[in-house]
């Protein structure tokens, strides 16, 4: 070995190296796996009843109390809601001869039985001659509550109008205070009886009966009798059925016509159906005026779109205005009673549609767009000497569209204003005019208890006047009227007040009826005690 030769030299392998070849033909690959598919089919219901063994432990513990069944006993009244029996006298004078008085007096325990007395005067003399009125009012109600849950309502009343004619023409016609004076008297009594819980039949009912004698110092006399008896019987908790059968008889005699008769009978069956968002009212009411039958109908309907904010309504309903002489005079009270030949029931038609309901804690809204057709609607015509007299004249038939809307504000017994508008179109009147019908009215008013001890109240009235005819047989319009009232109350002590009373403030010289000018601006003022 060469001495020369180094250690790395010695360290190289020179020997060949070996190779190992694998030659297979198989390759590995992943099994490919099934897709699983999910189906919306229920499980299949099992009807097999499971036995359930319980083993109840043995009681070994003992009370020393008995226990006793819990009966509902009815709760002791509250003394702070005492039943307080009211009374006061309100008393005052004003300018144009003004007295007033107004009365009321309650009596009774609240529970079982409640008297109330009700009585008033009031009478002024304007500047014009025979420029007079008066109303005389004395009513009494009772309320009795017997043992098996029903209800007696009784009412007996009077009243009395004295008006004069003073709207003759010309002003030099002469006549004598019997030739003007017009005075009416009413006397009459009401009945009721219904129970107040619904027995296990599910009826309600409320029976009524009613006589008036009407009469005037012309030698007219009116009687006047009702009888209505309705009733509900439930079906189930959304569904009703009511029932309603009214016979309505007059007779008059006057100068004119001996026991002249106005008789209408008729009878309301209807389906109510009642949820929290949907009110139906489906029925007819077949009747009888004056012997002649008519078939009217009664469907209304109200669905709440938002709860008590939102509720509309639409109905297509027939009914009557009963028209006697006492009604007539109510309306008018310079109706000419001696040519009074004939009375007729005015039969209305009505399609409506609105809505209704509240926003907030304090508005609610109404209103109402409405088609009407009037049969016999009475109209009133200046008629007899110094045209002082209006006549009635029934008008065949008659269309109205109507729209009326309502709004009020209130917040507790504090403060509360509200307005109401009604405007009527009259059209393919039989008559030439719609003679005594106002076309618009608009009115408002504020009720506001500014302090502890005193009230403000206040009322506008304004409306387009209605036709008249002239001695020439002219048609014409009245004018535009406005009426604003104020009213005050303050209480000097506890059982005192004292209160005063504005009315047509702005001196308007307007006329309601033809060449009838009402007083101008009067002042009343004056007292109340409280019997409390």
């Amino acid at each position: 070995v060469d001495p020369t030769t180094t250690a790395l030299e010695l360290s190289k392998d020179t020997t060949a190296s070996r190779v190992v070849t694998i030659t297979s033909a198989f390759k590995p690959s992943l099994r490919s796996a099934a897709k699983i598919n999910f189906t919306a089919a229920s499980a299949v219901q099992d009807t097999t009843r499971i036995p359930l063994a319980y083993k109840v432990p043995a009681q070994n513990l003992f009370f020393s109390y008995q226990p006793v069944p819990i009966k509902p006993l009815a709760m002791d009244p509250d003394s702070a809601m005492k039943w307080e029996n009211h009374q006061y006298i309100k008393a005052g004078y004003g300018n144009y001869s003004t007295p007033f008085v107004d009365a009321a007096f309650a009596f009774g325990d609240g529970q079982k039985e409640t008297w109330n007395i009700n009585a008033g005067h009031v009478g002024s003399k304007g500047q014009l001659p025979f420029q007079r009125f008066s109303k005389t009012n004395l009513s009494f109600t009772g309320i009795f509550r017997s043992a098996d849950k029903h209800e007696w309502t009784t009412r007996a009343f009077w009243n009395n109008q004295i008006q004069y004619k003073y709207g003759f023409l010309p002003n030099s016609l002469n006549f004598v205070d019997t030739d003007l004076k017009q005075s009416f008297n009413t006397t009459g009594i009401e009945l009721g009886l219904q129970n107040k819980e619904v027995g296990e039949n599910g009826f309600l009912y409320k029976p009524q009966f009613s006589f008036s004698y009407f009469s005037d110092n012309r030698a007219a006399r009116e009687v006047d009798v009702v009888l209505k008896a309705p009733f509900q019987k439930r079906l189930s908790k959304f569904i009703s059925f009511d029932f309603n059968a009214v016979a309505d008889i007059t007779r008059l005699t006057n100068n004119a016509v001996k026991n002249l008769g106005n008789n209408l009978y008729y009878i309301d069956p209807a389906l109510l159906l009642a949820t929290n968002s949907l009110k139906l009212h489906l029925g007819f009411v077949p009747s009888w005026d004056s012997a002649q039958f008519y078939l009217l109908p009664d469907i209304t309907a109200e669905a709440s779109i938002k709860g008590d904010q939102l509720v509309v309504m639409a109905g297509w309903q027939g009914y009557y205005q009963k028209n006697t002489y006492r009604s007539l005079a109510n309306v008018n009270p310079f109706i000419w009673s001696e040519v009074i030949n004939q009375l007729r029931n005015t039969r209305i038609m009505e399609q409506y549609a609105g809505f209704k309901g509240s926003t907030g804690k304090h508005l609610t809204y109404n209103a109402k767009l409405a088609f009407l057709r009037l049969y016999n609607q009475p109209l009133f015509l200046n008629d007899g000497l110094g045209r002082k007299d209006f006549r009635v004249l029934y008008d065949g038939s008659m269309d109205v569209l109507r729209l009326k809307a309502e709004l009020n504000y209130r917040v507790q017994e504090k403060f509360n204003i509200g307005a109401a508008m009604q405007y009527q179109q009259f059209t393919r009147t039989t008559a030439p005019k719609a003679f005594g019908l106002l076309p618009f009215e608009v009115n408002g008013n504020i009720r506001w208890h500014v302090l502890k001890d005193l009230h403000v109240k206040a009322d506008a009235f304004f409306f387009d006047g209605a036709f008249y005819q002239t001695a020439l047989g002219e048609n014409r319009k009245q004018s535009f009227a406005t009426d604003v009232n104020l009213g005050l109350e303050f209480k000097v002590k506890p059982k005192l007040s004292v209160w005063l009373q504005m009315n047509n403030m702005l001196n308007s010289r307007y006329q309601r009826w033809n060449q009838y000018e009402v007083l101008g601006f009067n002042v009343l003022g004056g007292v109340v005690y409280s019997f409390r």
